[in-house]
């Protein structure tokens, strides 16, 4: 199965905890659940690290640099908040983008995802947020 790793940094460190920790442990938690049941590839062996420290206008986490300790992963998403209220001005509900491919297979490897801090997050949308990101991130 695919190993997907949810880096949560940012959401640890967000203004708003009550939506972080909602997004860290019920939403990407069911989509690692959800991407590592349905998806197969090919392992990379090594632990992921970059060359680069953006992912777009995200930081990669240090751990994450080609000095760091890496992952071991096939793909690793940084999980954030538009705390700017950019999203809620334009009515955008998440985006994710992938930002470093695998030089061998062109395979994305890394990649963020960030959610409007203001959308209700509870037990009645848990499911549609678990789908939105899915959606996202493909």
């Amino acid at each position: 199965p695919l190993r997907l790793y949810i880096d949560s940094s940012y959401l640890d460190t967000s203004k708003n905890q009550a939506v972080a920790s909602f997004i860290k442990n019920r939403i990407m938690k069911n989509v690692k659940k959800v991407f590592e049941k349905m998806l197969k590839v090919k392992r990379i062996i090594n632990p992921l690290k970059f060359d680069q420290k953006k992912c777009s206008d995200v930081d990669i986490p240090s751990y994450l640099n080609k000095d760091g300790a890496g992952v071991n992963a096939d793909i690793i998403i940084i999980a954030t908040l538009d705390e700017t209220g950019y999203f809620r001005q334009e009515r955008i509900e998440a985006a994710a983008i992938h930002c470093v491919q695998n030089k061998v297979n062109g395979r994305p490897v890394l990649g963020f995802i960030q959610f409007q801090e203001e959308l209700l997050f509870d037990d009645s949308t848990e499911e549609y947020m678990v789908w939105l990101a899915i959606h996202e991130i493909t």
